[in-house]
């Protein structure tokens, strides 16, 4: 039977156990090449180098910003997917996400939920893998179950990690080098949320792009910045 960690769930009794996990440097290999698109709304897409890393912690989060509002309507990450004997597994068809609204304290601790759901996966081997080649990296392509509809601001991507039966490990690809914004936080299935510092030692950014359509200005807006010359 399937179990799955939900979004800020309230009680979490089996899960990754008591200490973050990681998996060691990716490396190169495959002719994999990320091409974003014109719905593209916000991007930090995955490089292959030795400063690639995964990570698994029952949720992760990274925080993004829109300057201003966008519908997103699909969410793309990379991910490694293995069994607890760190086999490979093929990644599972659906997976939950939540937005969180930054308060201006750059913490998704006080951040406020806007939106979580479950999303359909579909998915493609990248050709790269983790730990010496063995452990394939996955671009995993998630259609939201209804459009999030986003003002201007920053907010926070929280990706739930999945397990089935205690033997199945999600591993969302980080980057050690270039820190956007804030680095990445993670929770053992439900808050507090803690640094990739405090766990890991080590400043890390998730891999994933947004999908959607900006919102245009409206005419009263329009009108309104006119009025002022």
């Amino acid at each position: 039977m399937k179990k799955l960690l939900l979004v800020l769930a309230i009680c979490v009794t089996v899960a990754f156990g008591v200490q973050p996990h990681e998996i060691g440097n990716s490396t190169n290999g495959g002719s994999y090449n990320a091409e974003p698109t014109d719905d593209l709304i916000f991007a930090q897409t995955y490089i292959n180098d030795d400063f690639t890393h995964g990570w698994a912690y029952g949720q992760e989060c990274d925080d993004f910003e829109l300057i201003g509002g966008a519908i997103i309507d699909k969410v793309v990450i990379w991910a490694c997917t293995v069994d607890l004997a760190m086999s490979p597994m093929p990644p599972l068809d659906f997976c939950d996400f939540a937005f969180l609204q930054d308060d201006g304290s750059k913490d998704p601790n006080s951040a406020t939920t806007v939106w979580k759901g479950t999303s359909t996966v579909t998915y493609i081997d990248t050709g790269d893998a983790f730990s010496g080649g063995t452990l394939p990296i996955y671009e995993l392509t998630c259609t939201l179950s209804s459009p999030v509809n986003l003002t201007g601001g920053r907010y926070w991507l929280v990706v739930t990690q999945y397990y089935e039966d205690d033997d199945y490990r999600f591993y969302s690809c980080t980057h050690y080098v270039t820190i956007i914004l804030e680095e990445s936080w993670a929770n053992n299935g439900e808050p507090p949320w803690e640094t990739g510092e405090s766990l890991w030692g080590t400043q890390a950014n998730m891999f994933f792009d947004l999908y959607g359509t900006p919102l245009a200005l409206d005419n009263s807006t329009w009108g309104n910045i006119k009025s002022v010359f």
